[in-house]
């Protein structure tokens, strides 16, 4: 008894002085639901999952006062093809610059180290991403890993990742040489691609994103940004993917064009978005999945997003041409 109260009493202390530290917490939810109509008219309902590549459920951050560490914690969609599979990541990131300055050490980079489980597996691209096409798709085969990123101001940044158990590595670098240019590039070894093959051998990936707007001083945003997979298997022919993106927008209203080709199979999509007050946005969209299936995937579809409390609620209908309709509805949090 004596034991089980002791155990109570410094579980209670710890409770007690997480929650009165001074730490800070951000992290985002997402929760809703599809109905899915065919083209013979059989309706299905199914859980909201997050767009694109970005298979994030729930995430929390955490991280202290004085920038020392953040530790991560998210819900993953691992798959979706046998009944859906989910996962939590964590990870933990030490800003080793400022946990030596505590010692008056004073470093001339910016050092950081992370480690973690489903975390860490990318490198950073400068592609802009307007549409989360890329989000981060590109990186090693490993459920466990550790990444080493070191930067000098804007000019150039370093990031080393790898996994030993695994027997995979990845070496990036990206820099800003002229305000409103940014160049990345790196190279991973058994790896996955943001195009959606895995197991790859070796993999050379190059994007880059020049600000228009910034660099002829205009009165609007327009930029153009590109990035590009380079796939090198043994014993089978070289793979390039490609995604290139024209954006811009004036006062409330933006946009993009997208456009991404592999394994030649071409694909496009044009979203515009315009911001009716604060809290309401209204989006329309254009997809058409290959060039030479026009008439099958050719897609439209709507967005309505309206903030109330902090909460956002996303209404998304989409027809695609010959096929089926979805009607998305789901809230998202972020704090």
């Amino acid at each position: 008894m004596k034991k089980l109260v002791l155990t109570l009493t410094v579980l209670a202390l710890a409770v007690t002085t997480l929650v009165a530290a001074p730490f800070n917490l951000s992290g985002r939810f997402e929760g809703g639901y599809v109905l899915t109509v065919d083209k013979d008219g059989n309706a299905t309902y199914a859980p909201k999952h997050s767009a694109n590549n970005d298979a994030r459920i729930a995430a929390l951050s955490l991280s202290d006062e004085n920038n020392l560490w953040t530790l991560g914690l998210r819900l993953d969609k691992e798959s979706v093809t046998n009944g859906d599979t989910y996962s939590w990541g964590a990870d933990l990131t030490v800003n080793l610059t400022n946990v030596f300055a505590t010692k008056d050490i004073k470093l001339p980079v910016d050092l950081s180290y992370k480690i973690g489980r489903n975390a860490s597996t990318t490198l950073t691209s400068v592609y802009k991403d307007s549409n989360s096409s890329y989000d981060g798709g590109t990186g090693i085969e490993s459920k466990y890993s550790s990444k080493v990123a070191i930067a000098y101001d804007k000019l150039v940044a370093v990031e080393v990742i790898g996994d030993p158990i695994s027997k995979t590595v990845g070496v990036g670098v990206n820099s800003t040489p002229v305000e409103g240019v940014k160049v990345s590039a790196a190279y991973l070894h058994n790896a996955k691609s943001a195009f959606g093959v895995t197991g790859v051998n070796n993999i050379i990936s190059l994007a880059t994103d020049v600000n228009v707007a910034k660099l002829a001083k205009l009165d609007f945003d327009l930029g153009i940004s590109a990035y590009t997979d380079i796939l090198l298997n043994k014993n089978a022919d070289a793979k390039f993917g490609v995604l290139a993106e024209v954006y811009g927008g004036y006062k409330a209203i933006s946009g993009y064009v997208e456009y991404k080709n592999f394994n030649n199979v071409n694909w496009m999509k044009a979203s515009a978005s315009y911001k009716v007050i604060d809290d309401l946005t209204l989006s329309a969209a254009y997809t058409l999945g290959d060039f030479s299936k026009a008439d099958t995937t050719s897609k439209i579809s709507a967005g309505v997003v309206y903030k109330l409390g902090g909460v956002e609620y996303h209404v998304e209908p989409a027809y695609t041409f010959n096929g089926s309709f979805t009607l998305p509805v789901y809230v998202r949090l972020n704090f």
